[in-house]
């Protein structure tokens, strides 16, 4: 089992070309990537893309890219083409507002319109940079996630022995409750002006479906069978975050009906515990890949 958060970075270097590539990822219930590359390596989104979603299938992505060719080290140019265009414009703008046009190139240069001197490195050498550097961070990104994983198996282990220990706690008070409301259903037939005789048949009957109306077993066996699914998932292998998100729903739903339908304040109040409990397992849930 994995975390969703994590950071790693990687680098590779040849031929005066030289790339880095940093990974921070963070919780999201989807596989969310946002890539940051140079300008003009701009078409190599879709590959760094392609190659994350082959190794994590959930949380938010944040991939930063950095290129750097021999050339880009020399220096920087002044844009000249950026810069004449961005005249034109400001002092047409100027010009319809009756506003002053810019005079000085100190004004120009505010904006940024000087770049690194770099032209794209060779395709086939960049991608293979490019694949090295991210398969590095990668590597150390997805380390990062397991070690919390591992963390976070231990504590949602623990967590789901606490709900099952609550569950324990409710099997020996359910026949008993149970007992206790039909015993009080006769007593108040029988404090009633009624021959007992013509009511027995109805008395019997409605005992049997207050009888089916409070009995809580089969909500507990599904508890009991989704808690052991979900120990099932945190020790097995591969991404299991949404799945752990149904079960949760799924222990959610199963709690409420048994509070519903629970004849006793002492089993309420222990499926109420029951209820606090899966919060917080929900809560380490959405941290899980």
């Amino acid at each position: 089992m994995r975390s969703m958060t994590g950071f790693g970075q990687g680098a590779a270097a040849r031929k005066g070309l030289s790339v880095r590539v940093e990974l921070s990822a963070v919780n999201r219930k989807n596989l969310d990537i946002n890539t940051s590359l140079p300008r003009p390596y701009a078409s190599w989104e879709a590959h760094c893309q392609t190659r994350i979603q082959k190794e994590l299938h959930r949380g938010r992505i944040q991939v930063r890219v950095e290129i750097l060719t021999e050339a880009s080290t020399d220096g920087l140019h002044f844009d000249s083409a950026r810069a004449e265009d961005l005249l034109q414009q400001a002092n047409r703008f100027a010009s319809e507002h009756q506003l002053k046009p810019i005079e000085a190139v100190s004004d120009l240069l505010r904006v940024g319109l000087t770049v690194p001197d770099e032209q794209p490195a060779d395709s086939e050498d960049l991608t293979g940079l490019l694949d090295t550097a991210l398969g590095g961070a990668l590597e150390e990104l997805v380390t990062m996630r397991t070690r919390e994983g591992a963390h976070l198996a231990e504590v949602l282990a623990g967590q789901l022995d606490q709900l099952e220990q609550i569950l324990q706690q409710i099997a020996p008070l359910i026949d008993p409750a149970r007992n206790r409301m039909i015993q009080k259903l006769r007593e108040a037939v029988q404090a009633l002006d009624v021959n007992l005789d013509e009511a027995q048949p109805r008395l019997l009957q409605e005992i049997a479906l207050y009888g089916e109306r409070t009995d809580i077993r089969e909500e507990t066996d599904r508890i009991q069978g989704h808690i052991h699914q979900a120990r099932e998932k945190i020790r097995g292998e591969g991404p299991c975050g949404r799945a752990l998100d149904f079960l949760c729903q799924e222990l959610g739903r199963e709690l409420n009906t048994l509070s519903v339908k629970a004849a006793s304040s002492e089993i309420n109040q222990l499926a109420l515990a029951g209820k606090e409990q899966l919060e917080m397992i929900r809560e380490q849930v959405q941290n899980v890949e």
